[in-house]
């Protein structure tokens, strides 16, 4: 199911103007950050673009190219209240996109929160999220935790930075078409920009949460084997982590919200819901930074200011709505686990195993098969370069390694029969080690 068009039209019919544009949806058009009005719109007829802009803009979010908590705080309690009542009407207008939109942000942001100052540690994190469809959801928690805790990365196509089979082959073949790529040190150098560069990850004790809306995982995947990859920043401190915001959400009680969002008949539940705003919408009308499929268009994508189909006096009115309802409280939700998950988290089916909040058993089996993998990969790909000249493994180290590398592929050959991961988790004591010991 798609969200329906967000009509420029309907809005200039309500201002009491004639019907003398279209709405385009064509997003090859330049964007233009510069300007106020949708880059979508055509103007023809009796009317022009100042005309237009000047109607646009009578309200007291016009000077806001965006809208941030400062610009928040700029506002009058009559400005807020006239912004509050404006927001109501959108609510009315387009029930299935606007209402309760401010409380389900606020309630996923307070899911992350609670997780990850559970697990890291209060201010111990930096959280990542992936491409657009999470940006929202990153800006509400950048209230919550302070904006020097969340850098959105802007790339909507890390699912290519994935290579499925994890074979050191296809891991040579991915560093090597990773090292080609042209906009690697474009990547680079915004990650430097952003404090999140290889340097920085190795000598903070700060953890970093890679996080994305997922369906098939692949734009998550992808990312994670981005960052960790020798290339990019490592994963020397183990401090690199993947979370599926789905699952992770998943896990929590959603009754505590849903009487705030039953006024949508369509939807019975803020999970549902949150995957036709976020995943289903081909508008994405909240997203604030722009598409970006490789990597030297990342640090152009960060810069945007509006990057939405929807009319932009719609968007900056959802921002004011889900920045009001966080800064005022209203948005501040007593989350909790459900029962049933805090009890399979504790029970802890196979020795050694430790099930992160945002996994079940199988996926965190999955996850940390892939990843030890990977690590051997990059460690066969260093000793095996032809010019290296430095002694980095004796005889007795490789051959550990590879009889590990044997053992982690007959592990994922038989992915599909496995029942029991109990050796797996006893190796993998001994695989870590040797990783360590090799790394240093």
């Amino acid at each position: 199911m798609q969200v329906n068009n967000i009509s420029t039209i309907q809005y200039y019919n309500k201002i009491n103007s004639n019907k003398c544009i279209e709405h385009i949806y064509d997003t090859s058009l330049p964007h233009n950050n510069n300007t106020i009005y949708n880059y979508g719109i055509n103007f023809h007829g009796k009317i022009n673009k100042e005309y237009f802009i000047n109607i646009l803009t009578k309200d007291p979010i016009k000077e806001f190219k965006t809208f941030s908590k400062e610009e928040y705080l700029k506002l009058t309690e009559n400005q807020k209240n006239k912004l509050r009542a404006e927001y109501k009407q959108l609510e009315e207008e387009n029930p299935y996109l606007y209402q309760s939109m401010g409380e389900i942000h606020a309630y996923a942001a307070e899911c992350l929160k609670k997780t990850f100052d559970k697990r890291f540690g209060k201010n111990n994190y930096i959280v990542l999220p992936i491409g657009r469809s999470l940006s929202s959801i990153g800006k509400s928690l950048e209230l919550k935790i302070g904006k020097e805790h969340v850098i959105n990365i802007p790339l909507s196509g890390a699912s290519q930075y994935f290579s499925p089979t994890p074979t050191k082959e296809a891991y040579e073949y991915y560093t090597n078409r990773l090292k080609n790529d042209k906009g690697l040190n474009d990547f680079l150098k915004f990650l430097e920009e952003k404090h999140i560069s290889k340097k920085d990850i190795e000598t903070s004790n700060k953890h970093y949460i890679l996080i994305d809306y997922c369906v098939s995982g692949f734009s998550l995947k992808g990312a994670e084997q981005l960052f960790k990859s020798n290339l990019v920043c490592g994963n020397k401190k183990n401090n690199i982590h993947a979370v599926d915001f789905i699952s992770l959400l998943n896990r929590f009680d959603e009754s505590i919200i849903n009487s705030s969002i039953k006024k949508d008949s369509t939807k019975t539940n803020i999970h549902s819901k949150l995957e036709n705003i976020l995943y289903e919408s081909e508008y994405k009308p909240f997203a604030f930074i722009g598409n970006s499929y490789f990597l030297n268009e990342t640090t152009n994508a960060s810069k945007a200011i509006i990057n939405s189909n929807a009319i932009p006096r719609d968007t900056k009115l959802a921002w004011f709505n889900l920045i009001d309802k966080i800064m005022t409280g209203k948005g501040n939700f007593d989350v909790k686990l459900k029962s049933n998950i805090q009890k399979e988290i504790d029970k802890n089916k196979y020795p050694k195993q430790n099930i992160e909040i945002w996994n079940t058993p199988k996926s965190q089996y999955l996850s940390d098969l892939r990843n030890d993998l990977n690590e051997l990969s990059k460690i066969f790909i260093e000793i095996e370069k032809p010019n290296n000249t430095n002694k980095l493994a004796s005889e007795t180290q490789i051959n550990k390694l590879n009889s590990y590398y044997k053992y982690l592929i007959s592990c994922y050959k038989n992915i599909q029969n496995t029942q029991d991961t109990t050796e797996f988790y006893q190796q993998r004591e001994n695989i870590k080690k040797l990783i360590n010991d090799m790394n240093n």
